[in-house]
């Protein structure tokens, strides 16, 4: 468990830590109380221990616009397993931001939604997907 400090539970599937000026999506798993959250990332304390004095975001907010979401050019799954895209950029958005994505030479929109994304694996580049057929076909 990665024990941080946060005025109330993050209410999403997703945390964002900066590592060198990016904003890298953290998977929780499980909160165990305002102060632990199992991140699927991070399995045991050594690892946990890498993001001590690291910045921790729920959301990211305007004045992050500078820094980037570091997921460029992970692969996209659909909820099947099957590859939908390549990550090709993220929009920034007032209301929320946006994956653009590239699949065949066509480029397409995912929102940057728990709706929408069901995981994002760091380690191998995936993002794992719940997006509407249409979108893609779009």
């Amino acid at each position: 468990m990665l024990k941080i400090s946060l005025d109330k539970q993050p209410k999403g599937k997703f945390i964002f830590i900066e590592i060198n000026s990016n904003f890298i999506p953290f998977t929780i798993n499980k909160i165990s109380s305002n102060k632990f959250l199992k991140l699927e990332e991070i399995s045991n304390e050594k690892e946990a221990g890498k993001f001590k004095k690291k910045y921790i975001y729920e959301k990211l907010e305007k004045d992050n616009k500078e820094k980037e979401i570091n997921i460029i050019d992970f692969k996209i799954m659909d909820k099947n397993h099957k590859e939908i895209g390549k990550v090709k950029g993220i929009i920034e958005r007032k209301i929320q931001p946006l994956i653009l994505a590239e699949f065949k030479d066509k480029e397409f929109y995912i929102p940057f939604h728990e709706k929408f994304i069901i995981k994002i694996d760091n380690s191998k580049k995936i993002i794992e997907t719940n997006v509407p057929e249409g979108i893609i076909n779009i």
